[in-house]
């Protein structure tokens, strides 16, 4: 089931306010949360602008329970000072920001977002928000190496999630 009657009563609006909103009639709204209709693409996508969600969550597809390992993998791996192993390497500090980034585009994209484009936007506010100019050339150190990994992100982050979910089998 959608989330549109979900999304629409948490904000305290009625049918009428969002179907003014989003160009359709109130009886389109109505048969959209009862599953009566389907949204055109371009309405789901004008329902999820408005509502502030990403068009996969909004239709109600989204993926909890990997989100939730995604989540909690992307934690496992920030633990400060905490070698991690993964296909007999290890994983040290210096290697976690580029793991961070591979997890992120991950659910970035589990919510229905373009990763490339997500990250375009972060870069951006983060030059615009480092005042020292050496925090700048961090930055853009980083960036094409941040654009490759958004590449393989999904194999690096289902890797490792399948590494997680062997420590959780041996702590059974």
């Amino acid at each position: 089931m959608n989330r549109i009657k979900e999304l629409r009563q948490s904000k305290g609006l009625t049918q009428v306010e969002v179907a003014k909103k989003v160009g359709v009639s109130n009886q389109a709204i109505h048969y959209f949360e009862t599953g009566q209709k389907k949204p055109k693409t371009e309405t789901w996508q004008k329902l999820a602008d408005y509502f502030g969600v990403s068009v996969p969550y909004i239709k109600g597809e989204l993926d909890t329970e990997y989100l939730e390992k995604m989540v909690e993998l992307l934690m496992l791996i920030n633990f400060p000072n905490v070698v991690l192993k993964y296909r007999n390497n290890e994983l040290n500090d210096s290697c976690k920001p580029f793991l961070t980034i591979s997890i992120t585009s991950q659910i970035i994209k589990l919510l229905g977002y373009d990763s490339r484009e997500k990250f375009q936007e972060i870069y951006k506010k983060t030059m615009r928000l480092g005042d020292n100019p050496e925090n700048s050339i961090e930055v853009k150190a980083y960036k094409e190496s941040f654009l490759k990994i958004l590449t393989t992100s999904k194999e690096i982050a289902n890797n490792l999630l399948k590494e997680y979910e062997k420590l959780e089998e041996k702590q059974k």
